[in-house]
């Protein structure tokens, strides 16, 4: 069944996402989906990692993992979809050609093969020199801004362990660290790093003194971290439980006002989670201590 397809601005699309409530209809989520396609493809724009997206249309994260899977529902429609002219002849739904009308000769005009390398017919020696050269092209981009965040992670795990082996960059650590970038996006897979790296979360200190790298981008285990790593937000702290170091002298919570300690205590709220009550008391002890210079605590 053919379907009607009509050309429109992306930006009416953008004006009219920002009015759709939670969660989306399927319909509005599969044109979100063949936007962000269409902005990949003329590389003006990354799409969205799976849990961004989640949270734009109100999804849940398997909801929203089926969607993505499911192309063949908001891929690009073919050719044949949106031009009747690129009916295949001789096909019921092919409009008649009058015998009239003039045939324009090569050498007026050029093929639309000519214009545009995507309509190469299948199997010719073009289409196969040209696919190559796209597929090697892309390939060497990809392979090359994968060795450069692996750097970038090597880096950073150098910094955090003083004196550790670098890790080659193997076949299979390639693969995942390209695909969870694909998933995802390169930032997050930074910030899943940074936790393990940093971390005061149980998991990340059972990783770090267990496995390596490669329990982190493993695709049954990234999602969990992902998550964990958005609830800390100060995972490249490494002092955040430290003794202060001014002054020499630590204040007890009862020396400062109890609207104070409210609020130190709300802004650390979500410690709570991953801390136990005496670690919490700890931490809002702390936090008080680094800003008592600013609320002008009087030590009596």
């Amino acid at each position: 069944m053919n379907e009607s397809w009509i050309p429109m601005n992306v930006q009416w699309w953008l004006d009219i996402a920002a009015t759709i409530s939670k969660p989306w209809p399927p319909q509005a989520v599969w044109l979100d989906l063949r936007y962000w396609k269409d902005q990949e493809g003329m590389g003006r724009a990354k799409r969205p990692s799976r849990r961004r997206l989640g949270e734009r249309w109100g999804w849940t994260d398997y909801k929203t993992r089926e969607a993505l899977k499911a192309e063949q529902v908001w891929g690009s429609p073919t050719k044949s979809q949106r031009d009747p002219k690129e009916i295949p002849k001789g096909s019921q739904t092919n409009p008649k050609i009058d015998s009239q009308t003039p045939v324009t000769t090569e050498t007026d005009h050029p093929t639309k093969s000519q214009e545009d390398p995507k309509l190469i017919p299948k199997g010719s020696p073009r289409a196969e020199l040209h696919t190559t050269h796209n597929t090697q092209q892309t390939n060497s981009i990809t392979s090359d801004k994968t060795q450069a965040l692996w750097e970038e992670i090597m880096a950073e795990r150098a910094k955090a362990f003083k004196g550790v082996r670098y890790l080659k960059l193997t076949p299979s650590r390639r693969s995942m660290l390209a695909a969870r970038v694909r998933e995802h996006s390169r930032e997050e897979v930074m910030g899943v790093v940074r936790w393990w790296l940093y971390s005061k979360h149980d998991r990340a200190d059972y990783i770090r003194k267990n496995h390596t790298i490669g329990t982190v981008l493993r695709p049954s285990n990234f999602p969990t971290y992902l998550e964990f790593s958005t609830q800390l937000e100060v995972v490249k702290t490494p002092h955040l439980y430290a003794e202060p170091k001014a002054p020499a002298e630590e204040l007890g919570i009862d020396t400062f006002p109890k609207a104070i300690v409210e609020k130190v205590t709300f802004d650390l709220d979500y410690m709570k989670e991953i801390l136990t009550p005496d670690q919490f008391v700890r931490a809002v002890t702390v936090e008080l201590n680094k800003r008592r210079d600013h609320l002008k605590v009087v030590n009596q």
